[in-house]
């Protein structure tokens, strides 16, 4: 499929002295450009697929017929376990390719939250005039409910991560990911600290900018509606038990659906948002 940036088969995810996968994924195609959320259990195995997928942590076990592989540009074909042979090219992919929202913000507090933001597109050897004043657009646009002055505070570069609120450093992290303009923006529970209001225009403004910028953005996350609302395709990862009761998550294409002219499909059948809502609610 040459809409896909990420393609996997027959893979399973288990970490080191691990007796069984917490993770089974049977099939899965991550299509660009798309909104992609994750949703399911606790232990199901969602944050173990944004290590997996992200670099982060090698946790792959392979057989003969697995597929894993990456195709952030056009006939591109980079393979998952081969990435991980070369330190060097791994650092490559993660710098040049992917972006992160992680749960805990991960921000510098010796760098202003401006600093912040704009650090990965310096990293990127972007002009530091052009990357402060996108910045500085973000800014204003998702703390739009804030005040004047803790607004032009952080557009200014005046304020430190530590002046701020959870929420307000969240959003900086937010910010920090999406301005880098990844092929691959991997966020894990991106709006938990924030209330609705400010959830809702952190998210259009992700759609917005990801859909620009033709990327793809993976969100794990426990709330229906906030995937309902904002997805391409959600993922439902379901909860197994291994012969010896053991607990996994698996991905299939029996789990994962696609929104296409505001409807819902899965294996090619319409779902209306209601049952999907319902059976979402049920199983998350």
């Amino acid at each position: 499929m040459n809409d896909s940036i990420v393609r996997i088969k027959k893979v399973s995810c288990q970490y080191p002295n691990a007796k069984n996968p917490v993770l089974i994924i049977d099939e899965l195609n991550l299509l660009r450009n798309r909104i992609v959320f994750v949703l399911g259990p606790s232990g199901a195995g969602k944050s173990t697929f944004l290590e997996t997928i992200g670099l982060m942590n090698n946790t792959l076990s392979l057989a003969s017929d697995s597929l894993f592989e990456f195709s952030f540009n056009p006939g591109e074909r980079l393979n998952a376990h081969e990435i991980w042979l070369s330190q060097k090219k791994l650092n490559r992919i993660r710098r040049s390719h992917l972006s992160f929202i992680f749960q805990t913000t991960n921000l510098i507090n010796t760098l202003s939250a401006l600093e912040n933001i704009i650090i990965t597109k310096l990293i990127k050897q972007f002009p530091k005039n052009i990357a402060r004043n996108r910045s500085r657009e973000k800014i204003q646009k998702l703390f739009s409910s804030d005040n004047t002055e803790t607004r032009n505070g952080l557009m200014n570069g005046e304020l430190l991560p530590t002046q701020l609120s959870g929420g307000q450093r969240q959003r900086i992290a937010f910010l920090r990911a999406i301005v880098s303009e990844p092929d691959l923006l991997l966020a894990d529970e991106p709006t938990g600290n924030l209330d609705t209001h400010n959830a809702d225009i952190a998210m259009e403004l992700l759609v917005e900018h990801m859909k620009k910028e033709g990327s793809t953005a993976v969100i794990v996350s426990h709330d229906v509606n906030l995937a309902l609302n904002y997805a391409d395709i959600i993922v439902h990862v379901k909860m197994e038990k291994h012969e010896n009761d053991k607990s996994y998550g698996r991905i299939s294409k029996e789990f994962t659906y696609h929104k296409l002219d505001n409807k819902w499909s899965v294996n090619e059948r319409i779902i209306s948002t209601e049952l999907l809502k319902n059976e979402l609610s049920y199983k998350s």
